[in-house]
């Protein structure tokens, strides 16, 4: 993928991102895209406080890994 290819898809996100803002406070995007000479080509884009999008991510990932721990002991019970 070349870089205009990239460059586009980055301003879908970040037009995303603005139409959001009109209704948050914050907004965080990740989006992955595969591409059979790069790979995972992984794109983000945030705006708003940068502090509470942050902490929002990493909330996020603790309760995630914290369920699939949970999970893991759950089957491994089983």
């Amino acid at each position: 993928m070349d870089d205009s290819q990239k460059d586009k898809k980055l301003d879908l996100i970040k037009n995303q991102a603005k139409l959001l803002l009109a209704s948050f406070d914050t907004v965080q995007i990740f989006a992955t895209k595969h591409d059979k000479q790069d790979g995972s080509v992984s794109y983000h884009w945030g705006d708003g406080n940068w502090f509470a999008r942050y902490g929002q991510v990493k909330n996020w990932t603790c309760k995630q890994e914290a369920i699939t721990v949970h999970d893991a002991k759950r089957d491994n019970e089983d």
